[in-house]
């Protein structure tokens, strides 16, 4: 089964300074398999955040319009990058513990996952993801004080393909509606 992937970058529809700018990140690599239901996912979520605006009445402000989604294939410093100067960021990607069944998700906070070099949260011609972010604080980015981490156990064996496991695909919704939980 495939997922569809589209690599364009979303743009807020207009500005409202009282609420938080958000980051949502699918990492992963579609052409990996598993690797890329973070894409999936994180696409999913943008197409139900735009129909959820566009069913908006038009006299409701509380909706959040300032989010952005992305799908990234990195980690590390040029991932710390990508999260300067927004207020939140949210992201989604697989992961292989082996102590889950596949299609386990889970919802972390940066700081309660291990500071370990594996993963999109680094790279091995970089740094861990928190190191970078130290490392941006200490040069003066505006950091996210709130970084959230979606995870679905998967079976990543790295062959070339743009599949993925049913397991995953059939958790997809439920994904989704982690990310647009934490976005609210």
């Amino acid at each position: 089964m495939k997922c569809n992937h589209r690599e364009e970058r979303s743009t807020p529809l207009k500005a409202n300074s009282v609420l938080p700018l958000t980051l949502v990140v699918g990492l992963g690599n579609p052409i990996l398999g598993d690797d890329g239901i973070g894409w999936c996912v994180v696409k999913s979520a943008e197409q139900t955040y735009k129909e959820m605006m566009a069913a908006k009445p038009t006299n409701h402000i509380v909706v959040n319009d300032r989010i952005h989604f992305e799908c990234l294939s990195l980690g590390g410093l040029s991932l710390m990058e990508h999260m300067v100067d927004f207020d939140r960021v949210i992201l989604v990607d697989a992961t292989t513990t082996g102590q889950d069944p596949i299609g386990t998700i889970r919802v972390h906070d940066l700081n309660d996952i291990p500071h370990r070099a594996a993963s999109h949260l680094c790279s091995a011609h970089d740094t861990t993801l928190h190191l970078a972010l130290k490392i941006g604080k200490a040069m003066g980015a505006k950091i996210p004080d709130k970084i959230s981490v979606i995870t679905i156990e998967a079976n990543i064996a790295y062959n070339f393909s743009d599949d993925i496991s049913p397991a995953l695909l059939v958790n997809i919704p439920e994904a989704v509606e982690k990310v647009m939980e934490l976005i609210k």
